[in-house]
Order: C-alpha cells, then structure tokens, then sequence
C-alpha cells in the first residue's frame, strides 16, 4: 500500500540533476525521441480505448514497444503488481530516512529474478510505493538495469496540481519505461487541481493505478473515472475486495459500477493476502476457495479488462508467487487459451503499453 505517513521535507523536486537522472537522460533520450517518433507516425489519433484484442488506439503519444497484445508470444506472463527498495541507500537530499515504505529489508530485482523463473514469468511492473517524488527516477534507474522490469508505475503526489507538476512529468515520461502514475485514494481522481495532470497522463496514453480500499471506494472510482473518460484506471488489488468468502451484496454493486466504465480495469492482485486470516496465515492453493470471487470479477470485467498481479515480496507473508501463477492458472486456463492470455498479458500490455525486453 502507499505509505500513508510519507514526509513532507524541504526538497525541491525540480531539482533532478542527480547523478542517477543524468545518466537516464544521457543513455535513453535518443530511444525515447525514436519511440515518440514510431508512436506518432503509427497513431491514428484517436480517443478509443483498448480493444479487446489488445489494440491501443488511445491517446499513443509516449507508445512503447510493440502494442499489439495479440502479438504476444504464447504463455507469457506478465507480473503487474511488484515492489523493490534499498534500505541500505543514502537518504534523498533533504529526507531524514533511506526509504520511506518497505517491509524492513532490501529487496532488490534480483531477488525477484529468482522467484519469476520458478514461476515461469517472463517480466514484472515496478509499483512505486513511495511517495517521494525523487523515488521515480531510483525507480527508472532501477528498471534500466534489469530487464525482467518491463515498466515502471510512478508517484507524483507531491507535485501533482503544482506548478512543478510539468517539468517533473516530462522529464520522467521521456522515459520508454514510464508507463503510468499511482494514486493514494479514490478522490485523487476527482481533485479540481489535479484534473489537467490526469489529462495529460491520458493524452500521452499511461496509467493510473488506484489504491481504492473497499467497496465505498471502488464505487468512487466508478463516479470519478467519468472525469477524463480516456484516462486508463486501473483499480490495483479488485478493491481489496476479500476472496474467500461469498460477495456482499455492497461489493457486487460497485463491482457493477465500476465495470459500467469502459475506461476502468481490474487487477487481480493481492488475493493471496485477502485470502488470509488471522487463523490461517497462509492462504489456500485451491483455486475453488476464490470461485466465487472470480466468477464475479469475470462477469463484470469480462476477458479484455482483468490482468494478474502479485503484490511480490508483501505477498510471501501469505503464500507464494509460483502459487500465486498456479490459482489463477486453474480459472483462466478453463476459459480458454485466449482469455488466459489476455489476463496473463495481453490486456496488461494494451493498458500500460509495457516494454518488451
């Protein structure tokens, strides 16, 4: 989750001529200005969103790799939901503190390398939990220099609706592996203030990843993702929505709400640790004891907007990624190879516009 007691200190951050800036800037700017030159060339300028083939027509400036999801080698899974910090880096200039979320140790991408190839994933997503906005470009670095990191979710609570918002913005999704923001609440999507930054998000064809807590806030996603009808939501975790146990009837509705928007997507991410209780730690390898749960999710969201995610390494306090595969493996392998891929892959692909490495 996005620390909610992330620090206000007296950083500037405009102030992105950091060695490790420098060094993004100075080996990718020509690959970015050939993927926006590809993006324009190939776009047809139009405000559609996805299909559920996997074609991306909306808002393409900022393109990245190939876009078409169908395109996508057979059996690849693609992991939408991974976190990484280095609690053994000097605090930013300014922070008191080397990294203001983690669960108390590194965790590097190496790690992670080792528990993907027993799973058998191909690439993961880079989910920026803190809230310094400094962190997007260690989390740039970071995927740079490995490639099972096919992009990078940022997070620019502390400039959005500023004046400091543009410069900040441009200089980090010149970047191929930018792909989107994360967003604390629900109500971000609706702030007067930050409405021209979510817009520019769209334009340039990220995502917004939304940390929405509970039915009341998966129903505000539904009202709030009409604002910018072509800003890409992406609802992380189904809500938080529990998956062991029968849908209330308070989650069905804002399940229905959401999905009445074609721009909201759903991740199926988590689950493992919304599968747990207190009595039981660790949670079920059955995929039956998440039927329910997913029998809804696929009634609302369909094959073209569910992707899987895992909330790795927050996710090994309650079982393990190759399990994590494996559950949601049992369901979507039942409905058929294409939807299985589009859940593995294609749609994640089509909505993030990650990049092939």
């Amino acid at each position: 989750m996005i620390d909610p007691q992330t620090e206000h200190s007296p950083v500037d951050p405009m102030s992105f001529d950091t060695p490790s800036f420098t060094r993004i800037a100075r080996h990718r700017f020509a690959l970015a200005l050939l993927g926006f030159a590809v993006a324009a060339c190939a776009s047809d300028k139009s405000d559609s969103l996805p299909d559920a083939s996997g074609d991306e027509t909306a808002g393409n400036g900022g393109s990245a790799g190939r876009g078409d999801g169908a395109a996508l080698p057979a059996g690849l899974i693609i992991d939408t939901h991974t976190h990484y910090w280095d609690t053994m880096r000097a605090p930013p200039p300014g922070r008191t503190m080397a990294v203001p979320f983690s669960n108390g140790k590194t965790v590097l991408p190496d790690d992670y390398k080792k528990v993907a190839a027993v799973a058998g994933i191909s690439g993961a997503m880079l989910i920026e939990a803190s809230g310094w906005v400094e962190d997007n470009e260690w989390a740039l670095e970071l995927a740079g220099k490995n490639p099972i990191l096919v992009g990078v979710i940022g997070n620019l609570g502390e400039v959005m609706g500023t004046a400091k918002f543009q410069a900040v913005f441009d200089k980090l999704s010149a970047d191929p592996l930018y792909r989107g923001v994360r967003l604390g609440a629900a109500d971000d999507l609706a702030k007067a203030a930050w409405k021209g930054d979510l817009t520019m998000l769209a334009d340039k064809g990220l995502a917004v990843d939304v940390n929405a807590n509970g039915a009341a806030a998966v129903n505000a996603v539904a009202m709030n993702a009409k604002i910018i009808p072509t800003l890409k939501i992406v609802l992380d975790h189904a809500g938080y929505m529990p998956f062991t146990v029968e849908p209330t009837a308070d989650w069905i509705a804002a399940m229905d709400a959401a999905a009445a928007s074609p721009n909201v997507f759903c991740k199926v991410s988590r689950f493992q640790e919304q599968a747990a209780t207190k009595a039981a730690p660790m949670a079920p390898t059955d995929v039956e004891a998440y039927r329910k749960v997913l029998d809804l999710l696929w009634t609302k969201f369909g094959a073209d907007r569910l992707m899987f995610g895992s909330n790795w390494p927050l996710s090994d306090s309650a079982g393990t990624v190759t399990d994590a595969v494996k559950i949601m493996k049992a369901y979507f392998d039942a409905k058929g190879a294409d939807a299985s891929a589009k859940f593995f892959a294609r749609n994640s692909k089509a909505v993030y516009k990650w990049v092939e490495r």
